[in-house]
């Protein structure tokens, strides 16, 4: 009359747990990979936040730009390498 219940399969708890589990080994070798900083660096990447980037002593007022961004300027010659002559400029408002 009573059936075994022993093969009622995974939980809802071992499937969320696994599911956490592959998540956190995907972070970890993105980590370790090297490839989570491709993602930081073009986070802070002058384009990326809608700036544009103007000579320094030119200023962002001269341009017409508001809001100096801590935001990166690249070389055009080198985009892997930061021009410090160049500030990174958004206009504020319409």
């Amino acid at each position: 009359m009573f059936k075994s219940k022993k093969g009622q399969g995974m939980t809802l708890n071992v499937v969320v747990v696994a599911a956490i589990v592959l998540l956190v080994l995907v972070v970890l070798v993105l980590i370790f990979t090297g490839k989570i900083g491709n993602f930081v660096g073009e986070s802070e990447k002058c384009v990326t936040k809608g700036g544009t980037c103007i000579a320094a002593r030119d200023g962002c007022n001269r341009a017409n730009l508001e809001a100096p961004v801590n935001a990166k300027c690249y070389k055009a010659t080198d985009p892997t390498a930061v021009d410090d002559s160049q500030v990174c400029c958004i206009k504020v408002g319409a």
